[in-house]
């Protein structure tokens, strides 16, 4: 009913939560002996294409103390194979966590050369601005919700792991975050149409019941399909 996952929420200062079907379930809650509660809550859930055990899409997040790094990768197909490009980048965003966004991508596409390729989203939030930037290669969902307003981001077309890159202009989008914001990165196994704009109810659950939802009530069912929730509380 969801009443053991709020309490979690509402005991620990920091709270992650990693579940993928046929692959596990990560929970990370943290209780710091001088309160330092986190001013995020995160949730990446996921499912493999149907009859499979691997997914191709992959996820990660990164805090810091200036505020954090997420993404979410989708390697083209499905399978294995799509799963090794998709680690591929991931594994390179959080070699290079440290470098501007453009830059950032041009890095997991050299990493991923030669492999299936993927299409990816990639956003970092500055704490103290409250500014979040974004970039996306392909066809990857983010949407931001605040109370009945929401911020659809553009993606740009193209793959990573495409030797073109280089040539292409890569796009960055900046906007600010109100406290109680609520960020959704999702893959295409989730309907374009995908949205929970003004869905007050929901949006106040916790970030997995969020997660939880958009896969229950929007995926294909004919795709990989992978969310990111985060809620920015303060």
């Amino acid at each position: 009913m969801g009443a053991g996952l709020e309490s979690v929420f509402k005991l620990a200062d920091d709270v992650e939560i990693d579940t993928r079907a046929a692959e596990g379930l990560c929970v990370i809650a943290r209780k710091f002996e001088s309160s330092m509660p986190s001013p995020y809550e995160t949730a990446i859930a996921g499912t493999p294409y149907p009859g499979e055990i691997i997914s191709g899409d992959d996820a990660l997040y990164i805090p810091s103390d200036t505020g954090f790094l997420a993404a979410v990768c989708d390697g083209l197909g499905h399978g294995p194979e799509a799963r090794e490009a998709s680690s591929r980048a991931v594994g390179a965003i959080a070699r290079n966590s440290h470098l501007e966004l453009v830059n950032l991508v041009e890095a997991v596409n050299l990493e991923v050369t030669g492999s299936r390729g993927c299409v990816l989203s990639v956003v970092r939030f500055e704490r103290d601005q409250h500014v979040l930037q974004y970039l996306s290669a392909g066809d990857i969902g983010a949407h931001l919700y605040h109370l009945r307003d929401a911020h659809f981001f553009t993606p740009t077309p193209f793959v990573v792991g495409d030797r073109e890159l280089p040539r292409r202009r890569l796009r960055v989008e900046e906007i600010r975050v109100a406290a109680g914001s609520v960020l959704a990165m999702f893959t295409d196994g989730l309907e374009s149409k995908t949205s929970i704009k003004g869905q007050l109810d929901l949006l106040r659950r916790p970030v997995l019941v969020i997660a939880q939802h958009l896969l229950e009530n929007h995926s294909r069912g004919t795709d990989d399909a992978l969310v990111f929730v985060a809620r920015f509380k303060k």
